[in-house]
């Protein structure tokens, strides 16, 4: 996949054009010696009042070095001082190596304990351990790890990494887990970046190094040194920070906790910044699509269609189709060594393209449909938020922008496999998109509703004499719901692909033995995708009481615990995307049983979703209907006790008790 950002901002920072993703065996500098462990350190004991319970960061220093960065060499050193004060404080001891680039090198490691006594255990370098990963759905990287040694409850740890990469240290994560007592960072910047043609003629008066605090209750203290006229470092310094507190269903933790963001700018405000791009999105787009009347034979076989909808929705599962994706190359494909192309021509002629020129050549379908779609630009926000006052490119997605008879858009992406028209990643929902050529830059990316992203279940069982539950399942998915899966299974390969449904319903489906897989429209966007199995429970089902038998329908389904239980909340809800979920059992029984009691039906609704239990019986039979509804995944705080009502009702549905008894007693 190519870069997004574009050509001159790729050269400003830097870090967009690599070489080989393969890291190599580390070569280590020089060790350097310790400072001295000071009488206080040994003072710091477990501290409610401030929030000290497992251990503390006694000392963070970071040392961040672009005064090479013209030839794409930074080089950053990380150290760390932690006192440990109990169990839980030890697994400060397992470090990985942090993660920044492919291509970064590993330069040093020292890490050493520290007891009382003045023992001290040191790492051995043969002791890092490394491992290769996954980290994105293009290249596999080597992470390196280790275990500081000697480490007990009561003693302090540190550690030292060294680190040269290709691109700049960007983000410092001030808040930790546990408290940090002080911290600095040393930004030696560059003050020859002009020395690049292409940036002394986008940013003539030069390049000047910036910086956003975020999410701290204090200021962080900045010098600039040696004086503001001679600027060849800033210093920043901080103490007393409190722990970052994690919650499920939270925005990233990049957005929330307290960081500091360093980047290099020309641009005098960010609204002249973003203007810019904006400005600059058209002529990007029409660079890649080029002269000729390649795109205009294209679109030529959908003119017959009666609608401007119909004909870019056929246009949209046509790129979907026939170009080969190469954002989501498969083993085999990859082996191929296939490149990316250059060209909206030369993708469309070789069939084949990444996912963002897959929609920039969409783009330029519409358009010549006289359909007045925009390129736009997103971010993953499970990775992170835009930070517009930030004046750097941060996006990470790109989509196409189709106005709406409201006044707004409607974002779509082809270039996401398995993505149905009409949507965007959930991913990207609920965020702002950078709309290039139109009369506001940022636009609101609205969620999906809850009826985009439908689970129907229904399950046909029969009650056998040894009280086990056997019979089939049909499953219907729709949306977000059924590209998860698609997507997962097309990771995994076409030979894979039942086992991957498989696990998947033994999941949702926990006392059933999953048999039989039959899928149908796997790879149609545009289709809801169908599932059948048959089913058996693995040991017999209910509780017998006397001559009565209790059976738990719902308990039958997926888990319904709430995640939603703790009395007070920091930070706002925000789940994957709206959906709606429909189970209908049916448990038909023998002669032998007679219905005693059902549940009463249940219904619980607010304006952030619904639940609803409805059980019924007729000749012989026991059905059950369960619906939830999320209507919106994301809730302030000023509702969280509305969306905990919501769960625990979902949760409340567990209790409700089918009561069988033996005919004649």
């Amino acid at each position: 996949m190519r870069s997004l950002l574009p050509t001159g901002f790729a050269i400003l920072a830097t870090v967009l054009i690599f070489t080989s993703a393969e890291a190599r065996k580390p070569s280590y500098d020089d060790p350097v010696s310790w400072d001295s462990i000071a009488a206080s350190e040994w003072e710091i004991a477990p501290d409610s009042a401030k929030e000290i319970h497992s251990g503390a960061v006694i000392f963070e220093r970071v040392e961040a070095d672009d005064q090479k960065m013209t030839d794409d060499q930074h080089y950053l050193t990380i150290y760390r001082r932690v006192r440990v004060l109990n169990e839980e404080g030890k697994s400060w001891a397992d470090v990985e190596v942090p993660y920044y680039h492919r291509d970064q090198k590993l330069r040093g490691v020292q890490a050493r304990s520290i007891q009382r006594s003045g023992d001290t255990a040191s790492l051995d370098l043969e002791q890092i351990r490394v491992k290769q990963t996954l980290k994105s759905d293009k290249f596999k990287v080597n992470v390196y790890s280790f275990s500081i040694p000697g480490v007990t409850s009561d003693c302090i740890i540190e550690w030292r990494i060294k680190l040269k990469m290709p691109v700049q240290y960007s983000y410092w994560a001030i808040q930790k887990s546990i408290p940090l007592l002080k911290g600095e960072l040393r930004w030696k910047i560059n003050r020859s970046s002009t020395d690049n043609w292409l940036l002394a003629i986008l940013y003539p008066t030069g390049l000047q190094p910036y910086y956003i605090a975020q999410n701290l209750d204090k200021p962080v203290n900045v010098q600039r040194l040696p004086s503001l006229k001679d600027l060849k470092e800033l210093y920043f310094t901080i103490t007393d920070v409190p722990p970052f507190k994690d919650e499920v269903y939270s925005l990233p933790q990049k957005a929330l906790e307290g960081n500091l963001h360093l980047y290099y700018s020309g641009s005098t405000s960010p609204a002249a910044f973003w203007g810019s791009i904006a400005g600059g999105i058209p002529r990007w787009l029409e660079a890649y699509i080029g002269p000729g009347k390649h795109i205009k034979k294209v679109v030529e076989q959908f003119d017959s269609l009666p609608t401007p909808d119909a004909r870019a929705e056929a246009a949209y599962y046509w790129l979907q189709d026939s170009l080969l994706n190469l954002s989501y190359r498969s083993d085999a494909d990859t082996s191929k060594e296939l490149k990316d192309t250059e060209s909206a021509a030369e993708a469309l002629k070789k069939r084949r393209a990444d996912d963002d020129d897959i929609n920039r050549i969409y783009c330029d379908m519409l358009r010549t449909m006289n359909i007045d779609a925009k390129m736009a630009y997103a971010l993953d926000r499970t990775e992170n938020l835009l930070v517009e006052e930030a004046m750097y490119w941060q996006f990470d997605q790109t989509l196409v922008a189709i106005p709406d008879s409201l006044g707004g858009f409607k974002f779509v992406s082809p270039g996401h496999k398995f993505l149905p028209f009409g949507s965007a990643p959930w991913y990207v929902e609920g965020i702002s998109a950078l709309v290039g050529g139109g009369t506001t830059m940022f636009q609101a990316i609205p969620f999906s509703t809850s009826g985009n992203s439908k689970t129907i279940s229904v399950l046909n069982l029969d009650l056998t004499e040894e009280m086990n539950l056997t019979g089939t399942l049909s499953e219907t998915r729709t949306g977000h719901r059924a590209r998860g899966i698609r997507i997962d299974c097309f990771d995994a390969g076409s030979a894979d692909a039942s086992r991957v449904i498989r696990d998947k319903l033994r999941d949702r489906y926990t006392h059933f033995e999953i048999d039989s897989v039959v899928c149908e429209n796997l790879e149609a966007a545009n289709k809801p995708l169908k599932v059948a199995a048959k089913l058996t429970t693995s040991q017999p089902v209910g509780d017998l009481v006397g001559q009565r038998l209790l059976i738990r329908p719902v308990e039958l389904l997926e888990k319904s615990e709430n995640p939603f239980t703790a009395e007070t909340r920091v930070h706002p809800v925000i789940m994957s995307y709206p959906f709606e979920t429909t189970d209908a059992i049916q448990i038909a029984f023998s002669s032998e049983w007679t219905v005693d009691a059902l549940p009463a039906d249940t219904v619980f609704a607010n304006r952030l979703g619904t639940c609803g239990l409805h059980v019924t019986t007729f000749d012989g039979h026991v059905a059950i209907q369960r619906v939830f509804k999320l209507y919106s995944p994301f809730v302030p705080l000023e509702q969280f006790t509305e969306l905990q009502k919501l769960y625990s009702a979902r949760q409340a549905q567990s209790a409700a008790t089918v009561s069988l008894v033996r005919a004649g007693s």
